[in-house]
């Protein structure tokens, strides 16, 4: 579930997901943040849209419980494998 912020009445979505067609032909999403300046996050490609919607509405589901773990930045290198 996306945070929803509530302004004098008005209520303005704080980041939106999009969903393309990258160059090699695999499909994506990006979550973006409310000003739409910002990308928070890009998936791997998937060969179908169907299966990039599918995980996208997966990771909408588990990110709202999901834990927020800190770790130094050498465990998240060894981690990420940058």
């Amino acid at each position: 579930m996306l945070e929803v912020k509530i302004m004098k009445g008005e209520i303005l979505m704080s980041a939106h997901f999009e969903l393309y067609k990258d160059p090699n032909g695999e499909y994506r999403f990006q979550l973006k943040d409310s000003e739409n300046q910002s990308t928070l996050c890009i998936s791997n490609g998937f060969r179908t849209k169907e299966l990039c919607m599918k995980r996208l509405l997966q990771v909408k589901k588990d990110a709202a419980s999901a834990p927020i773990n800190e770790v130094n930045l050498f465990d998240f290198h060894e981690y990420c494998k940058c």
